[in-house]
């Protein structure tokens, strides 16, 4: 199996999964706000996207125009993610109030279980 396969297998089932469960019981977003207006938290978090957004980035780093792009960029938006949490945590937290209670959350949901559609897609077909 090649690695980007197995990444977007990842990345796709990550995708979908979690998105899918938070629009089945939108609870769970507000308690993932709460839990982000902690900034152990946030370094706890920033932490974990950046080193998955790392070992992403450094086992695909395809920027050919074809569906492994997807995974690279995935991976840069976890690395930037990451490194938002770890060096501005306060702008973090604020960038979070900010967005509680929004109804466009939802259909970031819905895109993200769209890409990961796609990767999943993509992964089996391997081409």
């Amino acid at each position: 199996m090649e690695i980007s396969n197995f990444l977007a297998y990842v990345w796709g089932i990550f995708l979908i999964v979690i998105p899918l469960s938070l629009l089945i019981n939108p609870k769970q977003i507000k308690n993932i706000f709460e839990l982000a207006k902690d900034e152990t938290s946030m370094l706890i978090g920033g932490i974990i996207s950046f080193v998955i957004g790392v070992v992403t980035v450094l086992l695909n780093n395809s920027l050919a125009y074809d569906w492994r792009i997807i995974i690279t960029i995935l991976g840069l938006f976890a690395i930037a993610k990451g490194c938002f949490f770890l060096f501005w945590p306060y702008k973090a937290i604020e960038f979070h109030n900010k967005i509680t209670d929004k109804e466009w959350i939802f259909y970031l949901l819905f895109a993200a279980v769209f890409i990961g559609l796609f990767t999943i897609y993509f992964g089996f077909l391997g081409k």
